[in-house]
């Protein structure tokens, strides 16, 4: 299962992706409702708090890549995320968008497994990191808007009171992508064993 892993990780973010066309609620689909209101809001949000995240990251681990494009990446992510946290608190209509969150969280899953499909990315990375918060986060919003009518959540001018199959599978592919995930080989170990099976069959060659 290990050398499909990433196909299902994969598998598992398109699958989340392609059913936000399906129906989420009686009137909408979830491509629908992802656009309603505090859609492109929720949108600037959570890609101002993900550059804010990957340049922490990018900090603590004392890289030096383009230091003067991380600095002006860092100020427009603390600018982007003042912003809408401000648009939130300033207008009572406009709410935290879940459903925008978790179609961003599938194309953020689907991004990540094509870097590594290419990369061949052992399990202890960021982009594996990146699948496995983009799921959990997904998943999370599933779950809040599972219990929309006790949460009372408005999406379109319409109260959540029942998601359909649409939603459901959503959160079966982020389910799939968390799977795969977790099957993924490490990479770097199998590198290490290979070199030391090398460095075994030199030196019998040279005893021989």
């Amino acid at each position: 299962m290990k050398h499909y892993s990433r196909f299902i990780t994969l598998a598992g973010g398109i699958l989340a992706f392609f059913c936000f066309s399906l129906p989420w609620d009686s009137s909408f689909s979830g491509l629908q409702l992802a656009n309603g209101k505090g859609g492109i809001i929720t949108l600037v949000f959570v890609v101002s708090l993900a550059i804010i995240v990957i340049n922490i990251y990018l900090i603590s681990t004392k890289s030096h890549l383009y230091p003067l494009g991380r600095t002006i990446a860092f100020i427009i992510g603390l600018i982007g995320t003042y912003g809408s946290i401000v648009s939130f608190s300033s207008n009572s209509d406009v709410n935290l968008n879940y459903v925008t969150i978790a179609l961003i969280a599938s194309l953020s899953s689907i991004g990540a497994t094509i870097y590594m499909l290419n990369r061949q990315t052992h399990w202890k990375s960021l982009p594996t990191l990146w699948v496995v918060i983009s799921s959990i986060a997904g998943l999370c919003c599933f779950l809040v808007l599972m219990f929309g009518e006790t949460l009372n959540i408005v999406l379109n001018d319409v109260h959540i009171e029942e998601l359909k199959y649409g939603a459901s599978l959503t959160a079966v592919g982020f389910i799939l992508a968390i799977i795969g995930v977790s099957c993924f080989p490490n990479t770097e170990n199998n590198s290490e064993t290979d070199r030391e099976e090398e460095s075994e069959e030199i030196s019998v060659g040279e005893e021989k």
